[in-house]
């Protein structure tokens, strides 16, 4: 059992209803749960928490949880995912790799599509998006997760190379300009997306 001492000012507004047992030192001593005495005389005054601010704290955290999934549900979604170009790549042999795409990906049953940044994330010791996946005319389906945090302008993201060239890798400067059916106007954010990955690799 734990007991928490603390002087009786600082405890007079957190408590409500509470228990009392015989005075003797002038000071209360907080006890989470039952108390289970094992010396009345130095167990002097003591004051159990509130169960109704218990139960409303326990309330608010089962809210907040409940919300946290749902946020998280509705940001991922299935789209067919075409890749335009690469952008940064970063690989290092240990910690995370870092690949960066513009893409075009139809997530709505109407097949509007639109430009958008992709951002994949994996381990040193995992293989990166398949040569297949990078160069499918037809685009591939995958299951992506919407993160706002890494929206840009399309004007400001450096493309480097063509999809599933090797040459995305080397440090030069190279420049890439992919075919698109329209140029997004000036200043237009693009939308951000992480890759789900599956156990078995793409």
């Amino acid at each position: 059992m734990i007991v928490v001492r603390a002087p009786r000012t600082l405890l007079s507004p957190l408590i409500g209803n509470h228990q009392q047992f015989p005075p003797a030192s002038g000071r209360r001593c907080l006890k989470f749960g039952v108390p289970k005495a094992t010396s009345q005389r130095r167990l002097q005054r003591c004051l159990l928490l509130n169960p109704v601010m218990v139960g409303i704290a326990a309330l608010l955290m089962l809210a907040v949880l409940v919300q946290t999934s749902e946020a998280k549900t509705h940001d991922v979604l299935k789209a067919r995912v075409r890749f335009l170009a690469t952008g940064s790549i970063i690989r290092t042999t240990w910690g995370s790799n870092r690949d960066e795409y513009l893409v075009e990906m139809t997530a709505t049953p109407e097949g509007e599509s639109v430009l958008a940044r992709m951002i994949d994330d994996y381990a040193s010791y995992q293989p990166p998006l398949s040569f297949a996946v990078l160069t499918s005319q037809a685009g591939s389906a995958l299951t992506i997760r919407q993160d706002p945090r890494c929206e840009m302008p399309y004007a400001t993201m450096h493309l480097r190379t063509a999809p599933g060239d090797p040459l995305a890798i080397v440090h030069e400067r190279l420049g890439y300009k992919p075919e698109l059916t329209s140029t997004p106007r000036q200043g237009v954010m693009l939308p951000c997306y992480r890759p789900e990955r599956p156990r078995g690799g793409f």
